[in-house]
């Protein structure tokens, strides 16, 4: 039954409206509105729920055509551990900060022995003293996850709470910023960063559009997510050809693996986010690896 569910769908697309759940490892299917003349959409869920069905933990997903007037396809949409996707909410506030005149992207910032946190990231590696600007402090919170770097600018914007009420106002109510990057003592209290794949669908939709901030903000943090170092998650196997901007989130001790985009494709962007929890890393990441290669394939045929 479900092999032939799975190629009626990938062949025709889902009808207008549908609950759907394949195997018994993905829970909480999700009710959709498809639109029939978007059948790549469909497609997507369906592989989705093929590749992902026996891979261990909770998994979200959310995807969309940016230019379509259509709702995204999005699975799960319960709050997960975030990992380093946090990361792109704190680019947000950064930008809108900076462009309420509150920050300036340019002041200096000299290094202090306090700051130095582990994971990854070089800067833990640079001497005392040396100094950054803002700017280069977002870039480096961005394309290495520089934990901190990101620490730095969540004590320049005014702490953990201040930034978390910011990520509230711009909209991203169900994120939940509540520690520092590496706060063991956080985690040893169960307190831990949160988000939901709508949250994150919706932050690189307006990012996508121009609308994240102001045009120019969204520009400048575009350009950032460029130079992404990590494409070893959803774009390992991506077309050379699909232009990506993304950020991921890895939290191997806590079975979390996530990875967040906006692919364009000559006149066409579209939005892949996947967040899996209480997983093992190998298969999270070869079934990210599968998804994001056959949805490569369905963006380039789908032009």
């Amino acid at each position: 039954m479900f092999r032939i569910m799975l190629i009626h769908i990938l062949l025709f697309g889902m009808p207008y409206s549908t609950t759907i759940q394949f195997g018994n490892q993905l829970k909480n299917p999700i009710s959709t509105t498809v639109s029939a003349i978007a059948p790549i959409r469909s497609q997507v869920l369906a592989l989705f729920h093929m590749i992902f069905n026996n891979v261990k933990g909770e998994h979200q997903l959310y995807f969309r055509t940016v230019q379509e007037n259509t709702a995204p396809i999005v699975y799960n949409s319960q709050p997960a551990r975030s990992a380093s996707i946090i990361k792109l909410y704190i680019l947000a506030v950064l930008f809108e900060q900076s462009e309420q005149g509150m920050i300036d992207l340019n002041s200096m910032y000299s290094l202090q022995s306090s700051d130095i946190v582990g994971g990854t990231g070089s800067i833990q590696n640079a001497l005392i003293g040396t100094t950054y600007s803002l700017q280069q402090l977002a870039k480096e919170m961005i394309i290495s996850s520089d934990n901190t770097a990101t620490n730095i600018l969540i004590d320049r914007l005014g702490g953990v709470q201040f930034v978390n009420q910011q990520i509230h106002q711009m909209g991203f109510k169900r994120t939940q910023l509540r520690r520092k990057m590496l706060d063991f003592k956080a985690l040893e209290n169960g307190i831990d960063n949160e988000t939901t794949v709508i949250d994150v669908g919706n932050l690189l939709t307006r990012l996508a559009q121009g609308e994240l901030v102001s045009k120019s903000a969204s520009q400048a943090m575009l350009t950032i997510l460029e130079q992404q170092h990590d494409h070893e998650k959803l774009f390992a196997r991506m077309s050379e050809d699909v232009k990506v901007y993304n950020k991921t989130g890895t939290f191997a001790e806590r079975g979390v693996l996530a990875d967040a985009g906006i692919m364009a494709y000559r006149n066409h962007q579209y939005i892949l986010v996947v967040i899996s929890n209480d997983g093992e890393m190998t298969q999270q990441q070869q079934a990210m690896q599968k998804l994001g290669y056959e949805i490569g394939q369905l963006i380039i045929g789908d032009n």
